[in-house]
């Protein structure tokens, strides 16, 4: 976790980022133990953090360490 934490000081394009681990007690989380979230003003700002050469490093580190991952993309429209 201390990796990914370390991307939020290099990645200027992120304006939210939040970790934790998982408390539910209703047995939904398909096994899954940690929930990361990072949120960017715009799309240009996930580019430039997918593009970084700090998050190319973490997924190099995270990659061995972990079974599975669900990753997506969203979008929050305000009405």
């Amino acid at each position: 976790m201390r990796e990914f934490e370390i991307l939020e000081k290099v990645a200027a394009s992120s304006i939210g980022f939040e970790h934790g681990a998982n408390v539910s007690n209703e047995g939904k989380s398909a096994g899954f133990t940690q929930c990361f979230v990072v949120t960017f003003r715009d799309e240009k700002g996930l580019e430039t953090y997918v593009e970084h050469p700090a998050h190319h490093e973490y997924v190099q580190v995270a990659r061995d360490k972990r079974e599975k991952v669900v990753l997506f993309d969203a979008s929050s429209y305000r009405t």
